[in-house]
């Protein structure tokens, strides 16, 4: 008898298996419903990730775009990434960027935010803390988010060599085109 239970319950779980979304899914593009890109609906998304993600009803799609991953950079307080995109949903309104130098070969210098609300159209330097020690020296830029996606970018240009003061690699438009067209 418990033989012949287990079998009825593998034999059901195998009928009622996986359709691929084909029958009755959730609206995804494989039931002809819509997009359904099987991504998670929040979150962060690490990579070149160029769609925008589904998100809860509420939030808006804001991407942050790290310039051949030259800095770490931190959205809205969550743990930083070296990622070349990330697209976070969020909540409208004011969201903080934080950036740092990935290694020791960059820094923190310059106009290195772009679209962000202190960026007039050449970038913008951001809130500088811990200047005098590069290792731990960030820059912190606010960008606010309405019910449209965003997309902002950042470059942490090469370590300055003296006589220099500030490093070379991100100079906008001369050296990096604009990220977000």
């Amino acid at each position: 008898m418990r033989i012949l239970v287990g079998l009825i319950a593998i034999v059901s779980l195998v009928a009622c298996g996986d359709d691929g979304g084909k029958q009755g899914g959730d609206g995804g593009a494989e039931d002809g419903g819509g997009t359904g890109d099987g991504l998670p609906i929040d979150g962060v998304v690490d990579g070149p990730v160029d769609a925008m993600i589904d998100g809860p009803p509420g939030t808006t799609a804001l991407k942050v775009k790290n310039y051949l991953a030259w800095c770490t950079v931190s959205v809205n307080g969550a743990a930083t990434s070296i990622a070349n995109i990330q697209t976070v949903n969020v909540a409208p309104g004011d969201i903080t960027l934080v950036a740092m130098r990935k290694d020791s070969t960059f820094e923190v210098s310059g106009n290195l935010w772009h679209h962000t609300n202190g960026d007039t159209g050449a970038g913008e330097p951001g809130v500088i803390t811990n200047a005098g020690d590069p290792a731990t020296k960030t820059s912190t830029a606010v960008v606010t988010v309405a019910a449209t996606a965003k997309c902002v970018w950042v470059c942490c240009p090469f370590k300055a060599v003296p006589p220099d003061t500030e490093g070379a690699g991100c100079a906008f438009p001369t050296d990096v085109a604009e990220q977000c067209p």
